[in-house]
């Protein structure tokens, strides 16, 4: 990523007017500067100590703005939703605010269902209309969601869409595929039980393993039993059947599936679904990510679409 490049991103030239930090960063330089000045003035009574006053003020303001851009050029993380559509060209689907408002740490995890009034609450429900609206010609059954790398709260997106769409009526399943650190279960109070690589490997028939949560309309596949070999069941046949009678069943089945630079699983994953969503994040995920993820995923998944996270 070039520096001109940089300087033509939607987000640079607002910058100074959405980051806080920034700001106070040129603040800083500014009472650095006049401390200094009134220190040096208290031990050699400088002559106009107005205009020296004036004059470093002005320098320390200048200073602090070269040391921002130098910074933002160096900078190659998220910074709004419309870096997103400026350097990968992919759809933009919705963007979840920031989570830092909650205090609650567990009420997040499933928010639109702990807290349904809440503006993170809507938001998921704005995201879910968006996606309908977007998608209203095409299959629209199988939701895969994704991520460039961990921590960009794909998990937490994918649990509370479904949430969104079983409170729209909609007999919704939700899969955790994340056969390797799939933690969804512990997110809705179950313990182990059968899911997914029980599936896979024959020891549970898919009646069997899905099991009904407290919410209404909504029903849940845990990632099942860890395996020495998920590479071995993820490329089984048997899965495309999974999603076959899963499509059968409800009308929207929401697949949470591990990150896309570290893990391969997804790409298989996406071989029989109807969208793939990817999650990324404010501050945290990298440009270059996001291109290398829409890279990876080539021409693998019939639709692509990104919601950025904001927390």
């Amino acid at each position: 990523m070039t520096f001109l490049s940089k300087l033509r991103r939607p987000t640079f030239r607002n910058y100074f007017l959405i980051s806080e930090k920034r700001i106070w960063l040129i603040v800083f330089f500014l009472v650095i500067a006049e401390v200094s000045v009134l220190i040096y003035n208290w031990f050699f009574q400088i002559y106009n100590i107005r205009v020296v006053g004036v004059i470093t003020a002005v320098t320390a303001v200048l200073c602090g703005v070269i040391f921002c851009l130098y910074l933002e050029v160096k900078d190659n993380t998220l910074k709004h939703y419309e870096d997103v559509k400026f350097y990968t060209k992919m759809p933009f689907l919705g963007y979840i605010p920031s989570f830092k408002k909650i205090k609650d740490v567990r009420a997040i995890e499933l928010i639109a269902h702990n807290q349904p009034s809440s503006y993170l609450a809507e938001a998921f429900k704005e995201v879910k209309e968006s996606l309908v609206a977007s998608y209203r010609q095409a299959p629209l059954t199988t939701i895969a969601v994704t991520s460039s790398v961990p921590k960009e709260g794909k998990t937490i997106f994918a649990c509370n869409l479904a949430i969104a769409f079983a409170q729209a009526d909609e007999p919704t399943l939700l899969i955790d595929a994340d056969i390797r650190k799939g933690d969804i279960a512990e997110k809705f109070g179950m313990g182990a039980a059968k899911g997914l690589t029980n599936i896979l490997s024959g020891e549970s028939s898919f009646e069997n393993a899905v099991v009904s949560t407290a919410i209404d309309n909504l029903s849940f596949l845990s990632a099942g039993s860890r395996v020495p070999n998920p590479n071995d069941l993820i490329n089984s046949g048997i899965l495309k059947d999974v999603f076959q009678e899963a499509k059968a069943r409800f009308a929207r089945v929401i697949i949470d599936t591990p990150p896309l630079l570290t893990i391969g699983d997804t790409l298989i994953l996406t071989k029989d679904i109807d969208i793939l969503l990817l999650v990324a994040r404010i501050r945290h995920t990298f440009l270059d990510q996001i291109i290398a993820a829409k890279k990876t995923l080539g021409n693998k998944a019939k639709s692509i679409a990104v919601v950025v996270n904001g927390s």
